[in-house]
């Protein structure tokens, strides 16, 4: 599964360098 980071807005971001590796366009789910 890919790294996630959880901002303490409680969003979960994904890191640019895994983004782009999955081409996710966007950085949050």
């Amino acid at each position: 599964m890919a790294t996630t980071v959880v901002t303490t807005k409680g969003q979960v971001v994904i890191p640019a360098k895994i983004r782009r590796k999955h081409n996710i366009k966007r950085g949050w789910i």
